[in-house]
């Protein structure tokens, strides 16, 4: 049976095994959206429409009015109101990041972006991508989406579109954000996954916007290049955590009814991380063994996250083959 595994599943198992089982084994997810994530998939959406339309002479206006409408659109679709309905408590309750303050944002963007917009030639939005793991093992597969391949001055650049909230006071960026790019996993695993379709691709440029209620110009690429023996030692660490799934996983089958799970153990060291307490936290407080629940707790709901299916991978997994 063929496997998958992408950014955000080999991450969260680094994190947490047990976030792992109950995020991506049962499929349960903490009720409610996600603010912060649902702005970033906004800002990706407005991403699309910037670099895809993007033409010397283009109005700026009428693109980042297209734009808006693809940010109206992702809004809704993830659980927000429509642009033109909130009010100020609604604005209240978001903070910084709000649709009008990523419209600000946009201006600002293309006005800092707009000699590298003229100089690239883009290649591919939002590609999906699928690599085998083992060259012998036609069945593990690592699985992603680059959001935009782009050529610069003959090079092949890969470029991730990424906002945070990491604000210092002068009004740039924090340094721990700007260093935590390189070693990057996800970097490192589109690169690897970029030079099989681009050979001696060596370059992401992770395309940082900050988001803040009062400063909506403060942009940074964040260049990073790769070696051969980095992509190579970021092969053996991608294989050796998938491993480690796997091995979770056989060890879950014919578990018997006992007080501890036998697998994919807690890492207490998560439940208060950076980003604040762990949406499981709850159920690892309240349940010592929760492969035993049948159903997710109150506070909970099935959501499974499931690459394949977004990234249609029997249809990549074909061109693949056809070009091997």
């Amino acid at each position: 049976m063929k496997r998958y595994y992408d950014n955000t599943k080999l991450g969260d198992y680094k994190k947490c095994p047990r976030y792992y089982y109950l995020r991506h084994v049962r499929g349960w997810r903490k009720s409610g959206t996600a603010m912060p994530l649902v702005f970033g998939l906004c800002w990706h959406e407005a991403m699309n429409v910037i670099w895809s339309g993007w033409k010397p002479g283009v109005y700026t206006s009428t693109l980042i009015e297209n734009a808006m409408l693809a940010v109206n659109t992702c809004w809704v679709e993830n659980g927000g109101k429509p642009i033109a309905d909130l009010d100020m408590q609604d604005l209240e309750m978001l903070g910084a990041r709000t649709p009008m303050n990523l419209k600000e944002m946009l201006y600002n963007y293309v006005e800092k972006r707009e000699g590298v917009l003229n100089q690239m030639e883009l290649l591919a939005a939002e590609r999906p991508f699928a690599v085998p793991l083992y060259p012998d093992n036609p069945d593990v597969w690592y699985i992603g989406r680059r959001d935009k391949d782009v050529r610069i001055n003959g090079d092949v650049v890969i470029i991730e579109h990424k906002t945070t909230t990491e604000y210092k006071v002068d009004g740039g960026f924090k340094s721990q954000y700007l260093e935590s790019y390189y070693p990057n996993s996800q970097c490192s695993g589109y690169l690897y996954a970029a030079n099989i379709e681009y050979p001696s691709t060596r370059y992401v440029w992770v395309d940082a916007a900050l988001v803040h209620k009062k400063v909506h110009d403060a942009f940074r690429f964040i260049p990073i290049s790769f070696t051969l023996s980095d992509m190579d030692a970021w092969l053996w660490e991608a294989r050796d955590w998938a491993e480690r799934i796997e091995s979770d996983m056989e060890r879950m089958v014919d578990q018997p009814i006992q007080t501890a799970m036998g697998a994919f153990p807690k890492n207490t060291e998560q439940c208060v991380g950076k980003y604040g307490v762990c949406s499981f936290i709850q159920i690892c407080r309240g349940f010592s063994n929760p492969s035993e629940l049948d159903e997710p707790p109150t506070g909970f709901i099935h959501d499974v996250w499931n690459p394949f299916e977004l990234l249609h991978i029997n249809t990549i997994q074909g061109d693949n083959n056809e070009n091997s």
